[in-house]
């Protein structure tokens, strides 16, 4: 539901930008509710509050983080787009498919993403990181990773 209502009035963000801005927004009603439900039990301390909201966080974070994937590859994988293409128009030629795509560089495609996205900005024909938060990511996942011993 943030989703949807943040999708229509934040028209010029990317969709990814959308998409996590959502899972970070809904955090604030859900938790206010869990707390609310938790501080209602008389057989619940403080203590147990405190730790249950933890545990709801963690799992939370766990959520809105596969959701954001999920949705991020339905929207740039381009396996993805070409099935749905073709899906769409019964069946295409390889050319058709070339044709709505493009054979610009990959590479080129997805920096174009990430500067206007703005994670990403272009001074003197060089590449500068404006937003740290997919590198924070990736390095929380890298580093789970590795205590998970993948």
């Amino acid at each position: 539901m943030t989703h949807k209502l943040l999708l229509r009035s934040l028209k010029n963000q990317s969709p990814q930008i959308v998409a996590i801005n959502a899972g970070i927004f809904s955090t604030i009603p859900l938790f206010f509710l869990i707390w609310l439900l938790l501080s209602n039990h008389s057989s619940f301390s403080n203590e147990n509050i405190y730790w249950g909201l933890i545990y709801s966080f963690i799992i939370y974070g766990g959520i809105i983080y596969s959701y954001y994937h999920l949705f991020n590859m339905s929207e740039t994988g381009r396996r993805i787009k070409i099935i749905c293409t073709i899906l769409a128009n019964g069946s295409l030629s390889k050319k058709s498919i070339i044709d709505i795509y493009g054979t610009a560089n990959p590479i080129e495609i997805r920096l174009e993403r990430l500067l206007h996205a703005k994670i990403l900005s272009l001074k003197n024909d060089y590449y500068i990181l404006n937003k740290k938060f997919l590198y924070w990511t990736s390095s929380l996942v890298e580093n789970w990773r590795k205590f998970l011993g993948f």
